[in-house]
């Protein structure tokens, strides 16, 4: 139980810290678009 619970946390984690790269990854293409136009 303890075991599911932490493996849980660790993909919850690597499931966030990945949708962080994307986010920040977005924000960097905005950015560059807004300096393109």
């Amino acid at each position: 139980m303890k075991r599911d619970l932490v493996a849980q946390a660790r993909e919850t984690r690597l499931a966030a810290e990945h949708w962080i790269r994307i986010m920040a990854e977005n924000r960097e293409l905005k950015e560059a678009g807004r300096l393109w136009i």
